[in-house]
């Protein structure tokens, strides 16, 4: 997620902050590479959910059977090079999903029905098995409800938890390593019009929702089924798995949707039905608006749709240069995109975001779409970035938001030093920017472990801004003391051993110094705090040299 510097203007202590940082940047050469920092979306009302809504649910039929066994079709969204990578899923978490969408001046609406195969792949069994139905997020005001469950055939009655987010099916009998279940349902999702908060939309010409489906849950080891709250950012914890897609709708609302469309059908009816199949992705999402165009090119064997809005056409073409020079640049750099479809779509995020991300997808935000505009080219790299950090290398991205943050904002470093001639000035302008602020943090008491930072916690007033200002600096003071190139390895040593999985501080600190050959235990307890696999003589030497 990328915020924009007038989204930053909260308050009057905020924006002499702002105030203070741009002074210090400008006393140098002035670079538009340095766009302003990220921040967290603003504080949201909880909305009633939309139960209230007069919405017909149509009769879903029942769907084929499915052959869990053949993952073949699912090839198809993958780069030729990639297409195997599909096999290891086979026994994972998969979705085959039949739905219908309609927009309507009331509400969109989605009707589906879902035949879902667990595997569990942990080394331990399972009691319980969780789906999460995210869109009953409070901020939102939305509501879906799931009927007909059954797991292997038989009825069952789930539990529901956190505003109807979690719903948890107990098991009679534990699921052992390896073991597999079968789940069928229907769902109905009702959006009501006229909310946005830059994930969730159903404005104006268009609708747009991650994980709008019961998607499942993810078990922690240590703590079980992750029940955490949805709030006012990104709404992604979850595991990877494969996604099949048969998506009926009128044929003008244009639909774009992460994965491949590998078939149209037009029915009877007069609705158009498409087929869509994904890769390995951690979530699915849609976008849908009866006025949007979109733009196609290639890069690096990827086709990349830029999808806009009326009167986006130009910056559509901007966008497209700079998505196919980012993914060039981080295909180079950390490792390649493996699936064969990126989408950028230009969205009204409504002040509240300049960009998000999603699987194979990003929204871009309307306020920021200008043809040829610094502003919109450093958000696009900073979302592409996020492809690998947190789309292909996974974490929590509410409780361990710097985990995939810092690394999307360190890509921004990573493409200005690649994209042009004087690369090294806008890299370092933008830099000095990010230490402008967190130095003011740290000289006003607002430093704090990056560790300790969650997206459902942080204060905008003090720490929500570090994991994209201290987080992408950790970096840089490694590139300082073992090299710029060194860094580069390591982190592509990191998106080689850890892609399609989800990481931790533990796993960057292995493969960190597995890289450098350095213990680097005292240098991340220093910069980023706390965590599970720390050395404790290491902490015990930073603690005594703090308190000295």
């Amino acid at each position: 997620m990328f915020k924009t510097l007038h989204q930053r203007l909260i308050g009057l202590t905020l924006l002499f902050i702002l105030l203070a940082m741009v002074a210090t940047a400008c006393s140098g050469d002035e670079s538009s590479a340095n766009s302003g920092l990220p921040t967290e979306i603003s504080t949201s009302t909880a909305l009633p959910h939309a139960t209230i809504t007069p919405v017909a649910v149509a009769a879903m039929s029942e769907p084929a059977p499915v052959d869990w066994s053949n993952v073949d079709v699912f090839k198809s969204a993958m780069r030729p090079d990639y297409a195997d990578d599909v096999e290891q899923f086979a026994n994972s978490r998969r979705h085959y999903i039949e739905a219908t969408i309609e927009m309507n001046p009331v509400a969109t609406v989605i009707n589906g029905v879902q035949l879902a195969r667990y595997t569990n792949t942990y080394d331990f069994p399972l009691n319980s098995i969780v789906f999460r139905l995210v869109p009953n997020t409070p901020l939102t005001g939305w509501r879906m409800q799931v009927s007909d469950l059954t797991m292997e055939g038989q009825s069952v009655q789930p539990n529901y938890e956190v505003y109807d987010s979690v719903m948890e099916i107990p098991l009679e009998q534990p699921l052992q390593p390896g073991e597999s279940l079968e789940f069928s349902m229907r769902f109905n999702l009702v959006a009501e019009r006229g909310f946005s908060n830059g994930i969730f939309a159903n404005t104006g010409d268009i609708f747009a929702s991650p994980v709008w489906y019961p998607c499942f849950g993810v078990y922690d080891q240590d703590k079980g089924w992750w029940k955490g709250v949805y709030a006012n950012a990104d709404p992604y914890y979850n595991e990877t798995g494969l996604f099949e897609i048969k998506l009926t709708h009128s044929p003008d609302l244009n639909v774009t949707i992460s994965g491949t469309n590998i078939g149209n059908e037009q029915n009877s009816d007069g609705t158009l039905t498409e087929y869509i199949v994904s890769g390995p992705m951690r979530d699915n999402m849609i976008f849908a608006s009866p006025k949007s165009g979109m733009i196609t090119d290639t890069s690096d064997g990827t086709t990349i749709n830029v999808v806009y809005m009326p009167g986006g056409e130009r910056a559509s073409e901007w966008a497209m240069e700079v998505a196919k020079r980012s993914l060039d640049i981080f295909n180079r750099t950390y490792g390649d995109f493996p699936y064969n479809e990126l989408d950028i779509i230009e969205i009204d995020l409504r002040g509240q975001a300049g960009g998000v991300e999603f699987s194979g997808a990003v929204t871009i935000a309307d306020d920021v779409w200008e043809n040829g505009s610094p502003q919109l080219e450093g958000v696009i790299a900073h979302e592409i970035g996020h492809q690998y950090w947190y789309g292909l290398v996974g974490n929590n991205a509410i409780t361990k938001t710097w985990l995939d943050e810092a690394l999307a904002s360190y890509s921004e470093f990573v493409y200005w030093r690649a994209a042009y001639d004087d690369n090294e000035k806008r890299a370092n302008d933008s830099i000095d920017g990010d230490r402008n602020f967190y130095n003011f943090a740290r000289s006003s008491g607002g430093d704090f472990p990056l560790t300790t930072i969650s997206w459902n916690t942080c204060d905008e007033l003090k720490n929500c801004f570090l994991p994209y200002t201290k987080g992408p600096l950790f970096y840089v003071e490694l590139e300082k003391t073992y090299g710029r190139e060194l860094v580069y390895q390591a982190l592509h040593v990191y998106f080689e051993d850890m892609h399609y999985k989800i990481a931790t501080e533990a796993d960057l600190l292995r493969n960190f110094e597995a890289v450098i050959g350095e213990d680097l235990d005292a240098y991340f307890y220093e910069w980023i705090g706390d965590f599970p696999g720390l050395d404790p003589a290491a902490k015990a030497q930073v603690d005594k040299e703090r308190s000295q």
